[in-house]
Order: C-alpha cells, then structure tokens, then sequence
C-alpha cells in the first residue's frame, strides 16, 4: 500500500518509525516524510539511518493523548495524505485525535495489535470504538492477514491480499481510505 499510494507531492507520516525501514521506503516515494519515534535505541539508529535524506524529519517522542496527530499537524501547519502506524497497541488510543486528518482525506496503514489491545483494556468495545471512529467518516477500511502465522509457516509467504472482512488473527494490518 506504501507503494501503491506513492506520489511525489504526498506527505507521509511513519509513526512507529523504529529504525527506519518504511521511513526510508517512504524517503523514495513522497515529497516529505516526518518519522515519529521515542525509543532512545530506535531513535538512535533511525537517526544514523536516515541521516543522509534531505526530505525526512525525525521527531524524537512517542506521539500520545497530549502530543497527538491533530495537535501536531496543527503545529506543523500540514495534513499528512497517508499515516503508517506501528506502535504495538497504541494505535487503539491514538485514533481519538485524528478528526482534522479524517476530515481531510487522509489515508491510513496500521498495523493493528489485537492481543495487546486486549491484554491492556480487557473489553472488546475498545476495538469495536476504534473501528468506529473510521465508519462514521465513511472510511474504507480492507484487512490484511500477512501475520497468518500457518501462512507464513507452511508457504513461507505473508497473504498480499487485502479483504473487506476483519480477520479473526490476532495480528493484521488495515488500510482504511476514503473514496
């Protein structure tokens, strides 16, 4: 999807950076990328990663109730086209400060981290609210089942389809867009 919604003149927000790999992928395709990251290891290496590209910024901290997307894209004054989420159940939290980035048109890819979801808030109606939130923006949402651990096990290979229906796995990735 990183590729596929690639164009020049697209911002692109890797939130969950770690050390840099969809950040760099990004750096390739999209006109600017910001690379949102507070593990000091992580921060580290994705800094001595990406230090030669003149269109990404790294920004040193976790995004959270207080430093969230809204506030930040009102801050730097931009709407991201597409946000790649990887921040290992946080993602559930986060989405409850993304109004102006719904609003205006964005795109995202998340990976979605049901077990940790879980195991942090015991209820299933967080998750169903998660969802929800992209419903109520008409929101497409497709589903990816490339952490089908049997898949991976027996073919060696993740699933590169992208589905309508949730996948009862604990892990899988979402790309939910607007028409």
């Amino acid at each position: 999807k990183i590729i596929d919604f690639a164009d020049e003149n697209k911002i692109f927000f890797d939130v969950g950076a770690a050390y840099g790999h969809y950040t760099w992928l990004a750096s390739k395709l999209y006109k600017k990328v910001y690379a949102f990251e507070g593990d000091p290891l992580e921060i580290f290496f994705l800094k001595k990663n990406m230090k030669n590209f003149n269109n990404i910024k790294i920004i040193d901290r976790y995004i959270d109730d207080n430093y969230n997307l809204d506030k930040i894209c009102n801050d730097l004054k931009i709407i991201p086209d597409i946000v790649k989420m990887d921040i290992e159940g946080a993602e559930i939290n986060l989405v409850k400060n993304i109004d102006s980035l719904l609003k205006n048109k964005t795109s995202f890819l998340i990976e979605f981290h049901q077990r940790k979801i879980l195991k942090k808030f015991k209820d299933t109606e967080v998750i169903d609210k998660f969802f929800e939130t992209f419903k109520k923006h008409n929101y497409n949402i497709k589903f990816n089942h490339h952490h089908d651990y049997e898949n991976l096990l027996s073919n060696g290979t993740p699933h590169k389809e992208w589905l309508i229906e949730r996948p009862i796995i604990n892990n899988f990735a979402i790309f939910a867009s607007k028409n």
